[in-house]
């Protein structure tokens, strides 16, 4: 496979999102194996390098606090340095702003600074004003307190980004600021109730639907383990990995579909 290049791919597997290694907004990720065809497609002329969601400076506390996972963010290149850190490598810091002047802090890890394909350093560096930026796939996070965000292994960083709907993301970027400074007030982030508590039984007895996209943070203590409990997993009739729902029937990346699965 090549980069920039786009494939096709069939025979595939759907599988939900473990939410703790989550890097990608969508809850369904793709498992390829054996079973898979992926085929190039010629002319990829028309497909955008990147397809731009962000969210504006409003909302960053809300994402951090339901852990959203990673998001775009847009903003005006204020000021670039690099910081120490406990390793030998520097982080790259960031300095954005969004067309009210609100800035934000993005922390470019060395696994991204450090990488030409994901941020080109000699074109950052010969930036004169306040360029636009546009980072992609970066998670919010708290440092010291203050909201930042953070360089993730999907992030790539874009300076002055050439997409011909630019303008239009721009226009709606800033609509959607002045719709929420209307709504809490100007250059407020959105608060977050964190006040309201729910115990094990309450969420057993609570309808699922009300619980869906939700997070909670579970307090307990271990006071039995149950080791004569059977524990398997449904596998794939073929091989030790795991098999996965799909429609009426199950699947393995490696296998391709198959009627049940067993138990492993």
């Amino acid at each position: 496979m090549e980069l920039l290049s786009c494939y096709r791919i069939d025979g595939y597997v759907c599988k939900a999102v473990d939410t703790y290694i989550n890097v990608m907004t969508h809850p369904i990720h793709l498992l390829l194996g054996t079973a898979a065809v992926i085929t190039k497609i010629a002319e990829p002329e028309h497909f955008p390098l990147h397809y731009f969601r962000p969210r504006v400076y409003a909302e960053l506390r809300q994402i951090y606090a339901n852990k959203e996972g990673v998001i775009d963010y847009i903003g005006f290149l204020q000021k670039k340095e690099f910081v120490p850190t406990r390793s030998p490598d520097p982080m790259l810091q960031l300095t954005l702003a969004n067309s009210s002047g609100r800035t934000m802090k993005l922390a470019l890890w060395k696994e991204v600074n450090k990488s030409p394909e994901r941020v080109n350093m000699q074109e950052l560096d010969s930036v004169d004003g306040p360029a636009l930026i546009a980072a992609s796939s970066v998670k919010v996070g708290d440092y010291k307190g203050t909201l930042q965000l953070n360089s993730t292994a999907a992030t790539y960083l874009y300076v002055k980004p050439a997409s011909p709907a630019i303008d239009l993301l721009l226009e709606s970027i800033k609509k959607r600021e002045d719709e929420l400074d209307d709504e809490h007030g100007e250059g407020a982030l959105i608060a977050v109730d964190i006040s309201a508590k729910i115990t094990i039984a309450d969420l057993q007895r609570t309808d699922k639907d009300l619980l869906i996209g939700r997070t909670f943070i579970v307090e307990g203590s271990i006071t039995e383990l149950h080791s004569s409990i059977v524990w398997y997993y449904k596998a794939c009739t073929n091989c030790p990995r795991a098999a996965n729902e799909s429609g009426s029937e199950w699947a393995c990346a490696s296998h391709g579909r198959f009627a049940a699965p067993r138990p492993a």
